[in-house]
């Protein structure tokens, strides 16, 4: 009886890890905040940053919300088609009739492995995909965001 007992409090410990594990491993991650982004020419954009980052849990995420590039308000893929876009870059576009209106407003936001500390955001301007990194400043900012 006393090896039962045993085995079934050990079983029930085992099962609470792994759920607080799993808890911790999908729990949606907010990220508010306003900074400035800056390319490697010194130009430099205001960003308004209102997303989540919703992991899954055998890896990979999707990314929810807005993001405002100089008061140009940019809506996550995921929340415009409902697909499951996922990645390590995450898609934003102003919402649009056409799909070929779609891509030519386009904001691709890149992570890195520590997350909103440090982030590159491809955007599309004059037909081009331009890199800004933030967030940063000036130019030895984003030098030392690209050397992460």
């Amino acid at each position: 009886m006393k090896k039962h007992r045993k085995a079934i409090i050990i079983l029930l410990c085992l099962v609470l890890l792994v759920a607080i594990v799993v808890f911790l491993r999908i729990r949606p991650i907010s990220y508010k905040d306003s900074v400035k982004v800056c390319n490697s020419n010194g130009v430099t954009r205001d960003v308004e940053f209102d997303i989540v980052l919703h992991p899954k849990l055998l890896g990979g995420a999707t990314m929810s919300g807005t993001i405002r590039v100089d008061g140009q308000e940019y809506v996550s893929v995921s929340d415009i088609y409902r697909d499951a876009f996922e990645g390590s870059s995450y898609m934003f576009q102003i919402p649009a009739d056409s799909a070929l209106q779609a891509n030519s407003n386009t904001v691709i936001v890149d992570l890195y492995k520590d997350g909103f500390k440090a982030y590159r955001l491809l955007i599309l301007e004059s037909g081009k995909l331009i890199d800004y990194y933030g967030p940063a400043q000036n130019v030895n900012e984003v030098e030392a965001i690209k050397k992460k």
